[in-house]
């Protein structure tokens, strides 16, 4: 091994003789990259097994597929010296490059020896910083301006090149030119689809972005599917627990979107199933999860799940968050609602009042939404046959209208309608009759 060689890998900070060979192997079949790095150096060097240059190279290459900074780096050298594999500059000076571009500085001495690149890699670092100051219209220039270089060293087709179309086109995203971002990202994914393939970690980054622009301009449908591509990718890869409940979620999020609420319920699941695993039944994201299920069973008119869910998010919210803001009202009258449509009125009741008792305290006895409320209750009452107490909230919903929207609003107008239709099922009828009067003038 050369004396660069060798100096890397030590200051890399490579433990030689931690793990055995059959453990690298093992990690590196299980898809985790640094075993198969492991594995190169152990055959570059020799350490526990023969050394072995034509397999240490088979080994650092599966590793610089799965974009390890130091087994690109380590690729360019074996290029440059033709150490387990034929001697290519080219192909050196394009492991360099893509080393470089995930932050691997050895790599950037080693391009120097190419003008072009050099002077390629100098505009990207100006793109950059520029870009880190928010000044994206001087980072597309500096990219722009290094793009030529690149392909001219490396050819248009090359996963270097595919890097600075993808970061292009992030800045142009971020610009909020989503149309000439989905142009360069789709340039980057056409060369990552050519030489990485479908089933790359670049690939599935590129699919994930054009997913992201896809469902800013709202077409939710192309977001979807290549999401989807996404995630057969990261499916098969040793990601985090924490990187799946962003991918289900996400993709749920958007099967919701497009109407498929049983494939909307089925991602939503699984994202809940690792949340209440590692983040625990009252963690904030766990009760998020438990209020969109409750939201997707209501799409599909399964009210008892949906109100399963809701009282779990309720019972555990009840305990860790103050109960007498705007969204608790919006959870009890949730509550209550749900509880109307399982025809269990006494809950109904009993959570639409937990509401009310809220906005008389916070908003007062005479404001619209205080109105919309006792309305509700009356509609509950109505339901149960309890006339009279129906015809009290409505009589309060209508005294608020009155004076808020005025007597010839369309929902005053309705509730004089309502009121006089109580007034009759009471056997008032001299009431209902001034009420049917009031609604026609």
């Amino acid at each position: 091994m050369t004396k660069i060689l060798l100096i890397f890998i030590l200051f890399a900070g490579i433990s030689l003789n931690a793990i055995t060979i059959d453990e690298n192997k093992k990690a590196c079949d299980n898809g985790y990259p640094m075993g198969c790095y492991s594995l190169g150096v152990m055959y570059l060097e020799g350490i526990t097994v023969k050394q072995d240059n034509p397999k240490a190279f088979k080994w650092f290459k599966m590793a610089a597929k799965q974009n390890v900074p130091e087994a690109l780096y380590i690729m360019g050298l074996l290029y440059e010296e033709g150490k387990g594999v034929e001697k290519n500059i080219k192909k050196s000076l394009g492991y360099y490059a893509r080393a470089a571009d995930l932050g691997e500085n050895s790599a950037l001495e080693r391009i120097k020896k190419d003008p072009l690149l050099e002077k390629d890699i100098e505009l990207r670092i100006k793109g950059v910083n520029a870009a880190k100051e928010g000044d994206f219209q001087s980072a597309i220039e500096y990219f722009q301006k290094s793009l030529p270089l690149r392909e001219k060293v490396l050819g248009k087709v090359h996963p270097a090149v595919a890097t600075t179309y993808n970061s292009l086109g992030r800045f142009y995203y971020d610009m909020g030119d989503n149309i000439k971002a989905l142009i360069y990202y789709q340039k980057s994914l056409n060369i990552r689809e050519k030489i990485l393939g479908k089933e790359h970690s670049d690939t599935a980054l590129s699919y994930y972005n054009i997913s992201l622009l896809y469902e800013m301009i709202g077409n939710y449908s192309d977001a979807l599917k290549y999401a989807n591509k996404a995630l057969v990718i990261h499916d098969k890869s040793p990601i985090t627990d924490l990187q799946n409940i962003q991918n289900y979620s996400r993709i749920g999020w958007l099967y919701e979107k497009v109407g498929d609420y049983p494939n909307a319920l089925r991602y939503g699941q699984k994202t809940l199933a690792i949340q209440e695993n590692i983040l625990g039944k009252d963690h904030n994201e766990t009760v998020r999860s438990y209020t969109n299920l409750s939201f997707i069973f209501s799409k599909i008119g399964n009210y008892p799940k949906s109100l399963e869910y809701a009282q779990k998010a309720l019972s555990i919210q009840e305990k860790t968050i103050d109960v007498d803001n705007e969204l608790s009202i919006m959870r009890y009258d949730r509550i209550g609602w749900l509880y109307e449509k399982v025809e269990n009125y006494p809950d109904a009741l009993k959570y639409t009042n937990k509401a009310l008792a809220i906005q008389e305290k916070n908003l007062g006895t005479d404001h619209i939404n205080t109105a919309r409320t006792y309305d509700h209750l009356s509609f509950i009452y109505e339901l149960m046959k309890n006339y009279p107490k129906a015809l009290e909230y409505s009589k309060k919903a209508l005294s608020i209208q009155e004076k808020v929207l005025g007597k010839e609003h369309i929902n005053t107008v309705r509730n004089y309608e309502k009121v006089s239709y109580l007034y009759q099922q009471t056997g008032n009828f001299s009431m209902a009759l001034e009420f049917v009067t009031k609604e026609k003038h």
